[in-house]
């Protein structure tokens, strides 16, 4: 509730109250899927893909679908959320590459975004540290071969 409260000022129109509101509900994940009318089978299969915490990964794909319409007013405050994020990553990175890390920055490293204390390693762990690490197999994957990924790509769309 204190999100969308400190977003209402923001509001110009109804629509504008109502879109801030859902965008709110989106970023924190508190939809309830049953209420949004999401069906038994969709539900369990998200859980099972999604493996943990599936209203969080939603509200992270709804997160970057409001980036998508940047121009709009939920697109704003995504931007904005987006900038804060990117903030915190690097100064997180940069204090971890100067404590000896020199793979801190490296998405394709299990020792991305992760500071060594004492005889362990933390660091970042969220929804969106998993879809970088991911992009940046994929990537890496398709440089080294290139036909690989054009048969997934190939066998996804049949």
């Amino acid at each position: 509730l204190g999100m969308a409260d400190a977003l209402k000022p923001l509001a110009k129109s109804e629509d504008d109250l109502h879109r801030l509101a859902d965008f709110a509900n989106n970023l924190v994940g508190s939809i309830n899927p049953a209420r949004a009318g999401m069906p038994e089978l969709q539900r369990h299969v998200e859980m099972g893909a999604m493996s943990f915490a599936p209203q969080y990964r939603r509200a992270v794909m709804a997160f970057a679908g409001h980036l998508m319409h940047f121009k709009s007013l939920t697109g704003q405050e995504a931007l904005k959320a987006l900038s804060s994020l990117a903030a915190v990553g690097a100064a997180f990175g940069a204090l971890a590459y100067f404590r000896g890390n020199k793979k801190a920055f490296d998405p394709t490293s299990p020792r991305f975004m992760a500071m060594r204390m004492d005889d362990r390693y933390i660091g970042i762990g969220t929804a969106y540290y998993s879809i970088i690490r991911m992009t940046a197999s994929v990537l890496k994957s398709a440089r080294e071969d290139p036909g690989a990924l054009a048969k997934v790509i190939l066998a996804i769309t049949r």
